[in-house]
């Protein structure tokens, strides 16, 4: 069973998590989540530490946070370029994701309380209010049996590999990470935005219960750390998939960043506001 399969009963899109032979659609579904699955080493059972859905906003909103960007590479083949690549931009105010190659831009902010999905194809975006978002989320984790909810937990505590690595998971799912070290607001700030485009991709494509990833992230911002490389396996009927995401942080932002981040602010102006079934079609 594919674990997608848990969150179907909110809608029915096509998914594409798993198809070999479409390796650009895998990664495009998937790699809005491995850059967020991210743990530390905790001596507690990671099954027994709450899930966190509030992201302690009003907290976050008075850290003073020196602007800077995360750089994700995605891999499904090391030896080969990356399937993909994510730009993050960390403001005093938002976060802002570019996805250039599949014409996607995520914006988080917490001060407006929203986030907002665009589409650069077709020119268009949806704003989802936080609030909305985890109410929603909230209903549909409580709609899950805890037969399901066990298959989306750990099985254990977080262990450290013969590779350096440190690895967490079920007979479904399992990450492995390299941790790195850093100030503490990146590791608020990264954790922050992350959990927020989890808690987004729990409800809408690839449609992923959160659980895991939410309770790793907390731990991981804890710690001040983020990850410097995270391996992700999901396993179904016998098969497995992997996927590598390399962050490079950059405590700066060029010139050339903060046009970036202008041209989106222009885009939100310009793009027509449609409905989250309208986007997700």
């Amino acid at each position: 069973m594919r674990p997608s399969q848990f969150f179907d009963f909110l809608s029915k899109p096509k998914l594409h998590w798993f198809d070999r032979g479409n390796s650009k659609q895998m990664v495009a579904s998937l790699v809005g989540l491995i850059s967020m699955s991210s743990f530390v080493l905790c001596q507690s059972p990671v099954s027994d530490n709450p899930i966190r859905l509030a992201s302690d906003t009003s907290i976050r909103k008075a850290m003073e946070i020196s602007d800077f960007q995360i750089r994700v590479d995605i891999y499904t083949d090391e030896s080969r370029p990356p399937n993909a690549t994510l730009q993050t931009y960390f403001t005093k105010r938002m976060y802002i994701e570019l996805d250039d190659q599949n014409n996607r831009c995520t914006v988080v902010d917490p001060v407006k309380g929203r986030v907002t999905l665009l589409d650069t194809k077709r020119k268009s975006l949806v704003h989802l209010e936080m609030a909305t978002i985890e109410t929603q989320l909230s209903r549909a984790l409580e709609l899950m049996s805890e037969q399901q909810l066990a298959m989306f937990r750990a099985d254990g505590q977080i262990r450290q590999e013969a590779d350096g690595y440190y690895s967490i998971g079920n007979n479904m799912m399992r990450y492995s990470y390299l941790p790195l070290s850093t100030h503490a607001d990146i590791a608020t700030s990264y954790g922050d935005f992350t959990n927020w485009v989890c808690r987004v991709k729990a409800l809408y494509p690839p449609k992923m219960p959160p659980q895991m990833r939410l309770t790793l992230n907390e731990m991981l911002m804890d710690q001040s750390q983020i990850p410097a490389v995270v391996r992700r396996q999901i396993f179904y009927n016998g098969k497995s998939e992997e996927l590598v995401a390399r962050l490079i942080v950059t405590e700066s932002l060029t010139d050339v960043d903060r046009s970036r981040i202008a041209d989106v602010f222009q885009w939100i102006n310009q793009y027509s506001v449609i409905t989250d079934s309208e986007f997700f079609k």
